[in-house]
């Protein structure tokens, strides 16, 4: 067996590394694929879109509203005129992130799993 992360503070199970493949529990390391999917987006906020609009989790949606607050003025409009719709788009023509078994998926492509999954590519962007 790989290597044990122990969270002694949370009820979830622990993740487990074995060399490059790593096999995750609970939908709280399934959301960790949510970033492979934005294509890295710059921020943590386009992410949480993405997942409030797939989860409906309280954590993702307090993430999306309250995440801007601290963005420029620039970054915020790239925010709302780019990337907040292509999340919002993107989360609800995307079947459920949390339903793929994605260990069976590890030789599959990103672009691949994507299309399959029904996520647009995303948008490019300079910040």
């Amino acid at each position: 067996k790989g290597k044990t992360l122990s969270r002694k503070t949370s009820s979830r199970p622990d993740t487990y590394y074995a060399g490059l493949t790593v096999n995750m529990r609970g939908p709280l390391g399934i959301l960790s694929f949510s970033w492979v999917f934005s294509g890295f987006l710059p921020g943590e906020v386009v992410v949480k879109w993405f997942e409030a609009i797939q989860t409906g989790l309280p954590m993702c949606i307090l993430g999306a509203v309250f995440g801007p607050v601290r963005l420029n003025a620039r970054k915020l409009q790239i925010l709302t005129t780019e990337l907040i719709p292509w999340a919002v788009q993107s989360g609800r023509n995307a079947s459920c992130i949390l339903n793929f078994y994605y260990e069976n998926r590890w030789e599959q492509t990103v672009e691949s799993l994507r299309e399959e999954i029904g996520i647009l590519h995303p948008p490019a962007i300079c910040v």
